[in-house]
């Protein structure tokens, strides 16, 4: 039976193994669809919600999960308040999928 943990290591490992032919994914079998990096996010925030549903809510936080917290609500009220918006939507991907990175590894 497929678990949501097992889930988890199994999208991890699909991004592991994509992410050296994201070039060739990306240019050549997406062209022009304007998806470049989106999938890699996608999976993440796949990810992401596969932890918070296998702690039913609940992260641990570890040393640094408070000032990510902080500062993705920071990036998330720029992405609202910017005049560019692609651009500040590209800034915010920056900085948000690293700390998505950390939490699902902590947890």
């Amino acid at each position: 039976m497929l678990t949501i943990k097992k889930l988890t290591y199994k999208i991890i490992g699909v991004l592991l193994l994509g992410m050296p032919f994201h070039y060739v994914i990306c240019e050549c079998i997406f062209k022009g669809s304007g998806i470049d990096n989106l999938w890699r996010d996608i999976l993440l925030g796949l990810s992401f919600a596969f932890v918070l549903f296998q702690k039913k809510g609940r992260l641990y936080l570890g040393k640094m999960g408070k000032s990510i917290i902080i500062a993705d609500f920071v990036v998330m009220f720029y992405l609202i308040v910017a005049q560019n918006f692609h651009a500040a939507f590209s800034i915010s991907r920056t900085y948000i999928v690293p700390g998505l990175i950390y939490f699902i590894v902590i947890n």
